[in-house]
């Protein structure tokens, strides 16, 4: 059963149902990127300079963002090998459930971060495209 499932207590899981009423309107599958890109893409036109130059900042964010999940996926899997290793193991991330739901939650970070990472670029690129008609 997926997670989504836990949640809404139904068979069929709740990620199945948005990708299936998601085709049906013809959109992309639901991740954070998708709506960050969406989100952009209409928000992008009445930006102007500032908003941009704000915005073209999530590049950062993003490499920060990975740089932290690097950082924390090392930790995780330190602590996995190190139980497995251990006399008396603790068990963590053994069950099914905690592995599934860790790496639920660290998809979506990847998501977040690809997001980021592409609003930041578009942003930059509207930047520099604008400098240039400016400076023509």
């Amino acid at each position: 059963m997926s997670r989504r499932a836990k949640v809404d207590g139904s068979s069929a899981s709740g990620c199945d149902r948005v990708r299936e009423a998601l085709a049906a309107r013809g959109m992309p599958v639901f991740r954070l990127q998708s709506l960050l890109e969406v989100l952009y893409r209409h928000a992008a036109p009445g930006l102007g300079r500032s908003g941009l130059a704000f915005t073209a900042q999530a590049s950062e964010l993003a490499e920060i963002l990975a740089m932290r999940a690097t950082a924390l996926s090392e930790g995780i899997g330190s602590l996995i090998q190190a139980d497995g290793e251990a006399p008396a193991p603790a068990g963590n991330f053994r069950a099914g459930d905690e592995a599934a739901e860790l790496l639920f939650v660290m998809a979506d970070l990847f998501s977040l971060v690809a997001g980021l990472s592409m609003i930041g670029s578009k942003a930059s690129d509207e930047l520099r495209r604008l400098e240039d008609e400016g400076s023509s």
